[in-house]
């Protein structure tokens, strides 16, 4: 009995683990490479590829719900992009972008939800499974358009940079 309470709560202590390592780097400004703001988003996009791969709808109802998990992940991702600074790094094709845990905190949240949601629906069916993957969905649609929006400033920033003579 002991062993596997030990087998179920390690998973979750080592996810609260990981949780508290993401965040505390997520609120600090840092340097990064400027691929970062493309690489991420691909990978998260990918990654939402094969969940939809993974258990395609199945009714109109399951595909609109993961719909409109993108379209309100989407302006949340805006948002962001819009609220966060961000400044040309130290050294050519770095940044500097500032401390920000929302992002975390979506991701974190998204996936929280979807295990809550694949735990308490995911025997009700082609719904309950829509509704769990259109929560993954609203976080990777965040996270694309934020970097994506990030990365047209930068390229902002570094054209005006370049014109200035200064980069």
């Amino acid at each position: 009995m002991h062993d596997q309470q030990t087998q179920q709560l390690v998973p979750i202590l080592v996810a609260l683990l990981a949780a508290g390592f993401l965040v505390r780097r997520a609120l600090r400004p840092r340097t990064m490479p400027v691929y970062a703001l493309v690489a991420a988003p691909v990978l998260l996009a990918l990654l939402g590829c094969v969940v939809v791969a993974a258990a395609p709808p199945r009714t109109p109802l399951s595909a609109a719900i993961m719909v409109a998990g993108l379209a309100l992940g989407a302006p949340l991702g805006y948002l962001r992009a819009r609220h966060s600074q961000l400044q040309l790094g130290p050294e050519r094709g770095t940044i500097v972008v500032s401390g920000n845990g929302v992002l975390v905190a979506i991701i974190l949240v998204a996936f929280s939800a979807r295990l809550i949601v694949r735990a308490t629906l995911g025997s009700h069916g082609a719904v309950g499974i829509a509704i769990s993957d259109a929560v993954l969905l609203f976080a990777v649609a965040s996270v694309v358009v934020a970097r994506g929006l990030l990365f047209l400033r930068w390229r902002r920033l570094s054209g005006a940079e370049r014109v200035s003579g200064t980069l």
